[in-house]
């Protein structure tokens, strides 16, 4: 039986991971950024991986108000978080194919992923250190 749990939490946890993949993939399908294959999957790695080092050292510190409040943010306002990368990654795209200065580190032959890269706190020391100031 309760092998059965596992299994059912598990598959149900993939489940919900492809279709957060999926839900980045339409969100930057709609804005007109085609992506390829399996890059929406990476951006979603990749907003994992800089939630859980934002979180590490709350658990170490054992900060649970902080935690929580992390959590619902990650959990409840994913949307809010896709909008956002989706806007800033749309801007820089435009802004370098302009020719103008970007607010992150982007070139004309740039991918998606090294912008949202680039974008994200945790993989950019200068917005590291405004973000957590």
């Amino acid at each position: 039986m309760i092998y059965l749990i596992l299994i059912i939490f598990i598959v149900s946890s993939l489940l919900a991971f492809l279709m957060r993949a999926f839900d980045i993939y339409v969100s930057f399908l709609d804005e007109g950024i085609k992506l390829p294959r399996f890059d929406s999957l990476k951006i979603l790695f990749l907003l994992t991986k800089n939630f859980i080092k934002i979180i590490k050292p709350l658990f170490e510190e054992k900060d649970w108000s902080s935690i929580k409040i992390i959590f619902k943010f990650y959990i409840f306002n994913f949307n809010l978080v896709i909008t956002l990368l989706v806007s800033i990654t749309k801007e820089a795209k435009l802004a370098v194919e302009k020719d103008k200065p970007t607010f992150i580190k982007a070139g004309k032959k740039s991918s998606i992923l090294e912008i949202i890269r680039n974008s994200i706190p945790f993989f950019n020391e200068k917005q590291k250190d405004i973000a957590f100031a």
